[in-house]
């Protein structure tokens, strides 16, 4: 009987043990880092043009985190420009930082507001909304995040 209760014991402090490693990694997914790096304009034409933002994710954690999809909601000067859907694999390293590149094509008309404040201002202040779908030991986690780059 002995053995088997410290068979059990041991089994319970390597479970607890593992749970708490566990919950010290999935605590640091809510401090992943986004930033947009850059923002610029490509394909211009007289009826819109495409955005490209370089954004650079950082993630704390010691796991490599895999992201199986992102939804990026752009704003520029607080008007929604469109929305961007990757379901393109982005594998975060333990500790790294990885630059991606997003486009998003809009129509002048559809900037209208947000141009004429943003040359009212004399720059463009954009702010991103995101949904990120990560796999974190066979489980799905969908994380939220706002980044602003003024």
């Amino acid at each position: 009987m002995g053995l088997l209760k410290t068979v059990l014991l041991c089994a319970l402090g390597l479970v607890i043990a593992l749970g708490a490693v566990g919950y010290y990694q999935y605590s640091l997914i809510e401090q992943i880092d986004a930033q947009i790096v850059s923002s610029s304009v490509k394909d211009l034409s007289l009826s819109g043009a495409t955005l490209v933002f370089t954004m650079a994710i950082t993630n704390p954690s010691a796991v490599t985190l895999d992201v199986q999809r992102l939804h990026l909601e752009l704003y520029a000067q607080g008007v929604h420009v469109g929305d961007i859907d990757s379901s393109e694999q982005l594998l975060l390293a333990a500790g790294e930082t990885v630059r991606r590149d997003f486009e998003l094509k809009v129509r002048f008309a559809d900037l209208g507001q947000s141009l004429l404040k943003a040359l009212q201002q004399g720059s463009v202040d954009w702010e991103i909304h995101g949904l990120a779908d990560i796999k974190f030991f066979g489980f799905m986690y969908q994380h939220s995040f706002a980044i602003k780059k003024e």
